[in-house]
């Protein structure tokens, strides 16, 4: 019978390893064991069984001889080289050290935060709606990794709302970028992504009684009960998923104060005036550290410019025309795109506000004292306060009797001494079901309103958490600094290695 070549049996050892790495390799980037992954594990085994049989000795040979005694020396030690990896591994996991060596303290929690994520006593998860490639999700993952390092009763996940339409629609998610925060039938949503005002609604969500906001009516306010086309029902049903609990108040029936359990109240474009009772306790309450979103139209019967004018502002009598964002070109409907920076517009960058015959205001120079004035809504440079309009499409700029934008349409004031905040808005339609309802997945409107309720609710004893900003440092490099990093790495260091392997095979030959 007449014998194989040798080097017939290692051609087939060699094509079987090959096979059998290629079918490994191909597992591995498929992320699952493919047809194609098993077919070429499968024969490259066949053929190492095929050398088995045709070199025994040899087989026998490299098993037994020193080689293989050394080889399994080298084995044992790298099998347990990399148990203590997977030991310290463990260890680390559960005693682990962490150090943040940014400029910023970037990946690091503020004190604030952790002792909020310490004290959560009920499991609570986000769910997090992202497309799967927004640059948005990667960098929000991180600050929530490093949130449940502080409790093991936090739990996050992110959905693709175009791959799970169901889940958005069952959470009532229109747009991308919104967190939906759940603890047992709570749940509350935020539109900022930022540490600030993702802490403040674990801190709200974690709350076992919910905020009570009180809308004031008897004065032709806006309806937060009526489904009517300028009623408010949208944005109740908004804001009581967001754990508040809404309420009315006749400002006429109270007898002393208005109710102790308020958390905010919000009054929306009363068309008629205050008695002087109902003033007083209006006041008495906005003074003393009370929190008011006062929504002002064009038709507004109550404004008070007294009130008005102690808190830094005064709002015009005219009408808002936008030449350049506006709705379908109705140049008294305008679109805000760039907001002023504020807690109330965080993470509303990259989405429209719309408004409807807005008036303008101005904060006052100089402002008075311990209060804070800052807009967080503005037009373009290209909008005026029309002061005699008949029809907004015969509108022109009259530099004698008109307002030049920017123009600020909101502003948020905060007093020092007792705490006290005010937001106005000039439009309440903004709000209103008929906008709501028709715009709500194109427009920012409703989580414009959230934000400001959310601000205005903020307990007192909880400390501020600041937002953080990272300073970008790029490297700039010179061309010869270029060519130095390009050679070291693609021909120093090869020329190392192959220079010590030279000089290894010199010393043993």
């Amino acid at each position: 019978m007449r014998r194989l070549p040798a080097v017939f049996p290692n051609a087939v050892l060699y094509a079987g390893l090959v096979l059998g790495l290629a079918g490994l390799m191909a597992a591995l980037i498929q992320g699952r064991f493919s047809t194609i992954a098993v077919a070429l594990l499968g024969v490259g085994a066949l053929l190492c069984v095929l050398f088995a049989l045709l070199r025994p000795a040899a087989l026998r040979q490299a098993l037994r001889g020193r080689q293989a005694r050394y080889g399994g020396s080298a084995g044992l030690m790298t099998i347990a080289f990399l148990a203590i990896l997977v030991l310290l591994n463990v260890l680390a996991g559960r005693h682990s050290l962490r150090w943040d060596l940014t400029a910023e303290r970037a990946y690091s929690v503020s004190p604030q935060a952790i002792q909020i994520l310490k004290s959560i006593r009920e499991p609570i998860t986000i769910t997090g709606f992202f497309l799967t490639n927004d640059p948005r999700r990667e960098r929000l993952r991180d600050l929530l990794e490093e949130y449940r390092f502080y409790t093991d009763k936090f739990s996050f996940e992110f959905v693709d709302p175009e791959l799970k339409p169901a889940l958005a629609r069952k959470y009532g998610v229109t747009s991308y970028g919104v967190l939906v925060l759940e603890r047992g039938d709570k749940r509350t949503t935020t539109y900022a992504l930022d540490e600030q005002e993702l802490i403040s609604a674990i801190w709200r969500l974690s709350q076992d009684e919910p905020k009570t906001i009180y809308f004031i009516i008897g004065h032709g306010e806006r309806d937060p009960y009526s489904f009517e086309a300028d009623g408010y029902a949208t944005i109740r049903q908004t804001l009581e998923r967001n754990n508040c609990m809404v309420k009315t108040l006749n400002l006429a029936t109270i007898t002393d104060t208005v109710p102790a359990d308020a958390a905010a109240l919000v009054l929306a474009n009363p068309t008629g005036n205050f008695t002087q009772q109902e003033r007083e306790h209006f006041i008495d309450y906005l003074y003393h550290g009370g929190k008011v979103l006062w929504l002002i139209d064009t038709n507004a019967g109550m404004i008070d410019p007294y009130i008005l004018s102690d808190w830094g502002i005064r709002v015009r009598d005219d009408l808002v025309i936008e030449p350049r964002n506006a709705f379908f070109g109705e140049f008294a409907s305008p679109i805000i795109e760039r907001y002023p920076e504020h807690a109330i517009t965080s993470g509303l960058g990259g989405r429209s506000t719309l408004l409807l015959y807005a008036r303008s205001m101005e904060p006052l120079q100089p402002a008075p004292p311990n209060i804070t004035a800052k807009p967080i809504l503005q037009t373009s440079a290209d909008s005026w306060g029309e002061t005699k309009l008949t029809n907004d499409m015969m509108a022109q700029f009259d530099a004698k009797e008109d307002t030049r934008g920017p123009l600020v349409l909101g502003a948020a004031m905060e007093e020092s001494m007792y705490g006290g905040r005010l937001v106005i808005i000039t439009d309440a339609d903004f709000a209103a079901n008929s906008v709501l309802d028709s715009v709500k997945d194109a427009f920012a409107n409703e989580a414009l309103f959230v934000q400001a309720i959310n601000w205005l609710t903020e307990e007192q004893d909880m400390v501020a958490i600041s937002a953080r900003t990272v300073e970008e440092r790029p490297i700039i490099l010179t061309r010869p600094q270029m060519r130095l990093v390009l050679y070291s790495s693609t021909l120093l260091l090869p020329l190392i290695i192959l220079a010590a392997g030279a000089a290894v095979w010199w010393s043993n030959r």
